[in-house]
């Protein structure tokens, strides 16, 4: 890394610091929201100009107000201070990372893995709509919590037919819709729903793979509850109105963490069955007639993800690697003097994977090296 960027990083650091503690300016506190958000937008390959963001730095300090018994306003949003407070333990290696990626060379770039295809909603066999197209018009989304949610209830002529309807998302991003009950569904890479046409008139059945997170909503019909199930090749989850995420994506293998509410999910070659509380999590096996339930603090990765953004927290390096070869579709061998080292940090999705790698090894002691198409990850003494 250059001086020039080890300058810029340190007083970024100090910043963030600040921001985290709320014991920053309004100048510096406008600077960090700022620059959170033109982290998103950045374009791969895009020059930053060192001189200018050090300037803008030197500038923000400047003009910070510089009082002990300053009131610290609490209205900003939550989840940019978390940014920043994770953001801070990856020492800003993430946003110099993104301010460095034009130093590399050419070939690098081209490698980005860009893919043509886009959510689709299929109804029965021979009907299929490229979801990335409807939701470009205003009518057809809402925006929550600056994400564009697609309304399916906007598709009134499409949905008309008795076949059932599955939304499939073969993309490398998250994609989020309200069903036509009102609750949020999000869908990560490589996953699915499925559903009848008489979901929410006289049932509320979806059949998941992959990874997908909801939000459901509370339904009253007759006077009762209706209930909300979730069904995968190993378990039907019931839900009266909660926040949870499953994920079916290890083949023999499924989990549920359980962020708000309750649930109760049932085996379904066993039928053995648990009741889950909020920071809970369940594992499941086809050779296991037990379901295991463990504490799981997963409030802040589940909705990470939900952002699209990797979120590592004391999680082993082994375990990170698995995910990250999962989710880049690489083989990663993991050397065993490194396995077991904690990962802390938060990452966007949208790199190539030698990117992320990289925020990790600027940040622990940890290389990376690849060979024919193998990422060998080791010890950086």
């Amino acid at each position: 890394m250059s001086r020039n960027s080890n300058r810029i990083k340190n007083k970024l650091s100090t910043i963030f610091k600040r921001y985290v503690k709320g014991e920053a300016s309004a100048e510096e506190e406008r600077f960090v929201e700022r620059f959170y958000q033109q982290i998103g937008q950045q374009k791969e390959g895009a020059y930053i100009n060192f001189d200018r963001l050090e300037q803008e730095i030197k500038q923000t300090i400047d003009n910070q107000i510089s009082s002990k018994n300053k009131v610290i306003k609490l209205g900003h949003n939550p989840y940019i201070r978390l940014a920043a407070c994770l953001l801070l333990v990856c020492t800003a290696a993430f946003i110099i990372f993104r301010m460095s990626v034009s130093d590399g060379t050419s070939e690098s770039l081209q490698a980005v893995h860009v893919t043509k295809e886009n959510p689709i909603l299929s109804i029965g066999a021979e009907k299929s709509y490229d979801l990335d197209e409807e939701v470009k018009d205003s009518s057809t989304y809402r925006v929550i919590d600056d994400q564009k949610v697609f309304l399916l209830s906007s598709l009134t002529e499409e949905m008309t037919d008795n076949a059932p309807r599955k939304i499939t998302n073969p993309t490398k991003k998250v994609f989020t819709f309200l069903l036509d009950d009102g609750s949020q569904v999000w869908l990560n890479a490589h996953s699915s729903i499925e559903f009848m046409p008489s979901f929410n008139k006289t049932e509320r059945v979806v059949h998941v793979s992959g990874e997908v997170s909801l939000d459901v909503s509370k339904r009253i019909q007759d006077g009762k509850p209706l209930p909300f199930f979730v069904k995968t090749p190993l378990q039907t989850v019931e839900v009266l109105g909660t926040q949870f995420s499953v994920n079916t994506q290890e083949a023999g293998e499924e989990s549920v963490v359980l962020l708000e509410g309750k649930i109760k999910l049932e085996h379904n070659v066993y039928k053995t069955s648990v009741v889950l509380a909020p920071n809970q999590k369940a594992f499941l096996s086809t050779d296991n007639n037990r379901i295991l339930v463990a504490s799981a603090d997963e409030n802040n990765k589940v909705r990470a993800w939900r952002k699209g953004l990797f979120h590592f927290e004391g999680e082993r390096v082994a375990d990170v690697m698995k995910e990250l070869a999962q989710w880049y579709e690489q083989p990663i061998q993991v050397s065993p003097a490194v396995r077991n080292l904690p990962i802390t940090g938060m990452i966007t999705r949208y790199e190539q994977l030698t990117d992320v790698l990289q925020i990790i090894e600027m940040t622990n002691n940890i290389t990376f090296v690849e060979k024919k198409g193998v990422m060998y990850v080791t010890t950086n003494e």
